[in-house]
């Protein structure tokens, strides 16, 4: 069976646009916007976003891989361990984390190859912990915290 290769038609084109569409209708409204630094654990409420080919700018950053996890999923997540979603994750410096510093010079490369890549010291994240410690994202108490009552290693990824 051939996929539809009508989807992928920009809305602008009225040929392509449900009927009732005008170009300019208002189809979907966002009412808030978030990013998540660490996977499974509280997000942060962003006023505006730096959405690029890999998605939000910062979206999962950070990640812990637990060696009791499935080889294809091999994170630790919220269904493995709902303690993460009492722990909020924050950008050490929330300015160099909102949009990539190498922007201009991304954009100057020919169409389709434009890396953007963060430079790891402006993705520092610290948490705070649900007793209000705030500690670095590779900190050794973080980890500890997090594996309470999982078997298993995990790293950050």
């Amino acid at each position: 069976m051939q996929p539809r290769r009508d989807t992928a038609q920009p809305l602008l084109d009225p040929a392509n646009r449900p009927k009732g569409i005008k170009a300019l209708d208002t189809i979907a409204t966002v009412d808030s916007l978030w990013r998540y630094p660490v996977k499974s654990m509280r997000g942060e409420e962003l006023s505006e976003a730096f959405v690029g080919f890999s998605g939000v700018y910062g979206d999962r950053y950070f990640a812990f891989k637990c060696t009791t996890r499935p080889r294809g999923f091999p994170y630790l997540t919220a269904s493995h361990q709902s303690r993460l979603l009492q722990f909020r994750p924050r950008f050490r410096d929330s300015a160099k984390a909102a949009r990539p510093t190498n922007l201009a010079e991304a954009e100057a490369l020919a169409p389709g190859l434009t890396p953007v890549f963060a430079d790891a010291a402006d993705m520092i994240v610290d948490v705070e912990t649900p007793t209000g410690q705030i500690l670095a994202i590779d900190d050794p108490a973080l980890l500890g915290m997090l594996l309470l009552g999982v078997p298993g290693e995990a790293v950050l990824s």
